[in-house]
């Protein structure tokens, strides 16, 4: 969803409150409704005319809008003031349309602007993005959206944090409730103390990072994922706050760890609040325009009196599955190689399901020793061509165009991919790095279809290793009467009835991805309610202007501002 698409939404929703003011007295809910559209509407002006004459606008609507909450009364005297003070309103907004639809630039002016957008308007998209529809000041991080590497989230946490302290227009630092303490709540907590904000960190388990912390078996790196483009092999988180070197899960959770401790004792700011499940959110004082928040907890006092509220209660747990397959988490420790079980005259069968990384990566992992996304690039010299690196790049720009949203099953890469990797052969030093004791069967529901949410560099490698007939492939979606656990020279497994045969795999991994949705609403249900349209403006929003690092100032400014 555009900004300019939120634009219209939010004008639309303001125009009926405003219009229902007419008739009867406001509630104190609708005029909270009121100043959230309004608020939003400022925010899509500031981002797509950030003129002088739009901020005159922007005070212009702002005081309105003040003047008509002023008039919400049921005395017939001031009927007539309210729906001139409407009229005014509704004047207004049509400038402010003018302003924000009415500017046809061609398409070369659009990407010159586009690029030279300040650093204002990103973290007022960010802001945008971000915000939950009708909860002023209540925040959605890193939930719905559709990459979820640890840098990502990093990066969208610093934004937001910096967005929200740069634009808050309290003389005193908000107090802010971050829920969740994963990678996105960690960061956005050291990120909101960096900046002076009263914040303060809520955890349901007693520790930081809890899903990741022990995992000995997943190589997390900050930016292959975003291959091939430039940096992307660096081993170096390129943030400008808790910084960590590729490794695995739980050597990187170490370092951002430490990173969290250095700064909260640097800034003498408050300990975590461990084994407090937030059940809910309520407004609980302050007015339409300044709510205070409390948050509730089961057994537990409540926790009051916060301007802004970041939830950050990451994307859920893996899916469960009906096939009568364990449903091994992904961050589980799990060894999908099983020691001095097979060998290359017995071999063991892997039958891995599903079209996102967390399929990807374990086909490759039970392919190959000891996969490791580095080495194996640097053993394929065609992906190091600039031709092959600019087409993958070109048929990712023609899959983003389309309409991908959370929800997307996925894309259909072939026959692009089948195109530019078809010369691609496995060298002596390539095939060295398959394992000789498995097989691995990869599973979807077609043949060279992804999530768009996937990383380049794990679908390709996928793609060569299935031309190069390494991995072998299955197509369909699969069904609990297809699946049947049984035992085959005295070691378990589970038959599997394609169309053609029945297959026998000692291991069978599903790996459907995490429902975001699902786990929300199973936390906040009121809350996601009102989620509908924030899923699809978080999948895709896009920061790739700015670097982080630009926000180190910002943040340094904000903080001796309130100094």
């Amino acid at each position: 969803m555009s900004n300019k698409s939120v634009f219209l939404e939010q004008v639309a929703r303001l125009n009926a409150l405003i219009l229902s003011g007419l008739e009867e007295v406001l509630s104190q809910e609708n005029i909270s409704k009121i100043w959230d559209a309004t608020e939003n509407i400022s925010l899509v002006l500031s981002i797509e005319d950030p003129s002088d004459r739009s901020k005159e606008l922007e005070l212009k609507l702002t005081q309105g809008i003040g003047e008509y909450c002023g008039l919400n009364s049921g005395k017939k005297s001031l009927r007539a003031a309210r729906k001139k003070k409407a009229h005014e309103i509704f004047e207004t907004l049509g400038e402010i349309h003018l302003a924000v639809l009415g500017n046809h630039k061609s398409n070369s002016d659009k990407s010159a602007e586009s690029h030279g957008r300040d650093l204002d308007s990103e973290l007022r998209s960010t802001l945008l993005a971000s915000q939950v529809d009708d909860m002023r000041n209540v925040y959605v991080l890193g939930c719905f959206e559709i990459r979820k590497t640890f840098l990502r989230q990093q990066e969208r946490a610093i934004w937001l944090s910096t967005a929200i302290l740069k634009f808050w227009r309290g003389e005193k630092p908000p107090r802010i409730a971050v829920i969740g303490a994963g990678v996105a709540g960690v960061t956005a907590y050291s990120t909101l103390v960096i900046g002076g904000a009263d914040a303060h960190l809520f955890e349901r388990s007693d520790e930081l990072m809890p899903f990741q912390r022990r995992n000995e078996n997943r190589f997390i790196h900050p930016n292959l994922y975003d291959w091939p483009k430039e940096n992307s092999t660096n081993p170096q988180a390129d943030i400008p706050i808790l910084q960590w070197t590729s490794g695995f899960a739980k050597d990187v959770i170490r370092q951002i760890e430490e990173g969290f401790n250095d700064i909260r004792n640097s800034f003498i700011a408050p300990e975590p609040i461990f084994d407090f499940k937030v059940s809910d959110i309520r407004r609980h004082a302050g007015s339409a325009r300044s709510p205070k928040f409390a948050l509730s907890g089961f057994q537990k006092e409540p926790h009051l009196d916060f301007d802004v509220v970041i939830i950050a209660i990451g994307f859920g747990g893996e899916r469960s599955n009906s096939l009568g397959v364990d449903t091994i988490g992904y961050w589980d420790n799990d060894e999908i190689h099983i020691p001095n079980k097979f060998d290359s005259g017995n071999k063991g069968s892997v039958l891995v399901s599903g079209c996102g990384d967390g399929a990807l990566v374990d086909t490759l992992r039970a392919s190959l020793r000891d996969f490791n996304h580095s080495k194996i690039i640097d053993l394929i010299p065609e992906l190091h061509l600039p031709e092959i690196k600019q087409g993958l790049i070109d048929i990712e720009t023609k899959a983003i165009s389309e309409d991908i949203t959370l929800e997307s099953e996925g894309y259909i890469f072939s026959p692009d991919y089948s195109d530019i990797l078809k010369n691609i052969e496995l060298n002596d030093d390539l095939i060295k790095e398959i394992h000789p004791a498995y097989v691995c069967t990869f599973n979807s529901t077609r043949l060279g279809k992804y999530k768009l949410g996937s990383s380049i560099i794990n679908r390709v490698l996928v793609q060569v290793f299935l031309n190069n007939d390494v991995i072998k492939f299955r197509e369909g979606r699969l069904f609990s009467d297809q699946v049947t656990r049984t035992e085959k020279n005295g070691k378990g497994g589970f038959d599997i009835s394609w169309q053609d045969q029945t297959e026998f795999y000692h291991q069978v991994r599903i790996r459907h991805g995490v429902d975001p949705s699902g786990h929300f609403n199973k936390n906040f249900p009121r809350i996601f309610d009102k989620c509908g349209n924030i899923q699809n403006r978080l999948a895709q929003l896009r920061l790739d202007n700015y670097g982080t690092n630009d926000l180190l100032d910002v943040l340094a400014n904000i903080r001796t501002r309130w100094k």
